[in-house]
């Protein structure tokens, strides 16, 4: 789950399936080795629906950087109940600026690191932050991978133990429903505010492949693990097994 990538959609419990994606048009200007200038646009019913956006990264041996800036679609506005007065507002009505910043590295011992952070105007007085802090590195033929999300969005808890969201109101039935509206959109990577990633690949053979990731929730204690195991007899046919398994509090946490 990317918080600056407002086209391509993650399941974060299923980091290495193939991004959804949409229909969009995308036009590159490359600069020699070092620049890519990228502008897109995913068009919708019409232009509040849509999304527009730009992008310039700057690549050199020691890290790629990527700076970016989106107009989101109204689709969040229209879950969260806060859409904006045109007459107030005309140049940001229905739409969700949102500012993004990319940075990729290759630390000594082959240790890949990045950081992916946003910051969206969803009205005059309420912005949403949200970043991804991450490493990954292989040893032999074993891919190790640790993540850490954040998104302001997300549910916390207060000092009584109860759940509150960003404006500090009590979560209701309702800010749930947004909340996983909000996910299946791509614009979080869970309900909650903090979570914790651990993933493997081990490519056993060309036709054998076990993976798992595990999801852990900072807020509420909970926990998903995600165990699959990959079989490819032919180039034509490959048959994948997966199991979930989930830990926390039946009736009070999201796993």
């Amino acid at each position: 789950w990317n918080p600056t990538d407002a086209i391509n959609f993650r399941n974060p419990l299923d980091p290495t399936a193939p991004r959804i994606g949409v229909g969009a048009l995308v036009f590159d200007i490359p600069y020699h080795e070092w620049f890519l200038l990228t502008f897109v646009m995913a068009p919708g019913k019409d232009f509040t629906t849509s999304t527009e956006g730009v992008r310039s990264k700057f690549m050199n041996r020691w890290f790629d950087l990527a700076l970016s800036f989106n107009l989101v679609g109204n689709s969040e506005r229209e879950l969260m109940n806060l859409g904006l007065s045109a007459a107030s507002y005309p140049s940001i009505a229905q739409i969700k600026p949102l500012l993004g910043i990319d940075f990729n590295t290759i630390l000594p011992w082959e240790i890949n690191l990045w950081w992916e952070q946003s910051i969206g105007i969803v009205t005059n007085n309420f912005d949403v932050g949200q970043f991804v802090f991450g490493t990954q590195r292989v040893f032999g033929k074993v891919r190790m991978i640790g993540e850490f999300y954040f998104n302001s969005q997300g549910l916390a808890k207060d000092s009584t133990g109860k759940f509150v969201r960003q404006d500090g109101n009590l979560e209701t039935a309702e800010a749930q429903a947004q909340n996983l509206g909000l996910v299946a959109l791509g614009d979080m990577g869970g309900m909650f505010r903090r979570y914790g990633v651990i993933g493997c690949l081990y490519p056993i053979n060309p036709r054998w492949e076990f993976a798992f990731i595990n999801i852990y929730n900072f807020v509420d204690g909970s926990s998903g693990f995600s165990p699959t195991v990959t079989w490819q007899p032919l180039q034509s046919l490959k048959l994948i097994s997966q199991l979930h398994f989930f830990k926390g509090d039946r009736t009070n946490s999201e796993f």
